[in-house]
């Protein structure tokens, strides 16, 4: 573990970004805190946020539901490959904060399915 992201793919978004946990069907990146520091049982919400080209928004927007909700929320950011970076302000700003998942699809995107693929995270 490095900069509290799970490290296990060679690149990820772009070159100053860690890199990611390669899903089984290798169609999407993970990017989480680790295990330990991940909100488990007392999870009492869970937002999927599906994004394409969000990098201006999204900081606000994830900790807007942070704020609100408290310790009994995560946030599940499921990017589409934003070209504008989206991932990367993802990473930046909530990279060692267990209450937040980034997937990045590679493969597969649409709005539907990734909505359906932050659901099938989520605790």
């Amino acid at each position: 573990m490095s900069g509290g992201i799970a490290q296990v793919r060679a690149a990820g978004p772009s070159a100053e970004t860690p890199p990611g946990e390669v899903c089984p069907d290798d169609s999407a990146l993970l990017y989480r805190a680790p295990r330990l520091a991940r909100v488990t049982q007392s999870t009492l919400l869970s937002v999927v946020l599906p994004t394409y080209n969000e990098a201006e928004n999204i900081a606000p927007l994830v900790r807007a539901v942070l704020d609100a909700a408290g310790s009994g929320v995560e946030v599940i950011v499921v990017d589409d490959s934003s070209p504008d970076g989206t991932a990367d302000v993802v990473l930046r700003e909530f990279g060692a904060d267990g209450r937040v998942l980034l997937i990045v699809r590679e493969t597969d995107r649409g709005l539907a399915k990734s909505i359906r693929r932050g659901l099938e995270e989520a605790r």
